[in-house]
């Protein structure tokens, strides 16, 4: 959702030669703030049609057009058979071709060039706009709707708490672990926890389900990314584990 202290900027140059307007225009200035020092945008398709006032459809047609245009390069990654998009402005050059002049309807004189695409380490990038960008703590490239609708899904599924908004306390936890790891490592993680029965309150020694606030905290957050988490008996010493082995009806004791 855009709020009134968000705020995006383009450039001159992406309306002068590069020739972009409308929905291309806002699209192409959000994606190039967030393609700085090799990072990628990894919002959504509804966190561009919310600031360029359109539908997903419409931002598909205008992403697919750069695209053509050799304007984005798109990345796409299948996490548990959902696809994720990302996406980065191919550095470019403006190359004029031979100093052909074409004049246009008004008389006056117009130097046709060629947009042409470059590697991005490539010294001929005309443009660094490492100053000039969007900001990225004003303009938030986190789909925070995305993460709500993941865990609810999962939450359905495995009979765990569903949210229903995203406090500016969850807010702040997201984009502390999205400082360290990936949109995709998170989701990942998130998606391992159908898989542990302690989390899930399906133990004999716990009830306890594991909440979204739970997960957000980073402690727990590792414990499952690393698989501290598990189901199995747990090396308590071994003449306590002998015993355990001897007895079908003694207790688990879980990792946690």
């Amino acid at each position: 959702m855009v709020k009134n202290e968000n705020y995006l900027v383009i450039q001159g140059w992406m309306i002068t030669e590069l020739k972009l307007k409308g929905n291309e225009l806002l699209i192409y200035a959000i994606i190039y703030g967030f393609s700085q020092n090799n990072q990628q945008f990894t919002g959504s398709h509804r966190y561009l049609a919310d600031w360029c006032n359109s539908t997903r459809q419409g931002i598909m047609k205008n992403i697919e057009s750069l695209i053509k245009k050799n304007l984005l390069e798109k990345k796409e990654i299948f996490i548990n058979n959902v696809k994720f998009c990302r996406y980065r402005t191919l550095d470019i050059n403006v190359k004029y071709l031979q100093d052909i002049n074409k004049v246009d309807r008004d008389g006056k004189q117009s130097l046709q060039g060629d947009v042409n695409k470059v590697d991005r380490g490539s010294k001929q990038s005309l443009h660094n706009n490492k100053e000039n960008t969007i900001d990225n703590n004003l303009l938030n490239n986190i789909d925070f709707l995305l993460f709500m609708e993941k865990w609810n899904e999962l939450a359905n599924e495995c009979e765990l708490g569903v949210i229903k908004s995203f406090t500016e306390n969850r807010k702040k936890k997201l984009s502390e672990l999205l400082g360290k790891y990936t949109q995709e490592e998170i989701l990942e993680t998130m998606f391992k926890i159908k898989n542990i029965n302690f989390l899930l309150g399906k133990t004999d020694k716990s009830n306890w389900k594991i909440t979204f606030d739970d997960f957000l905290s980073e402690e727990k957050f590792i414990k499952i990314l690393e698989g501290a988490y598990y189901d199995e008996i747990k090396p308590i010493g071994r003449k306590q584990n002998k015993k355990i082995a001897k007895s079908a009806g003694a207790k688990k004791e879980y990792g946690f």
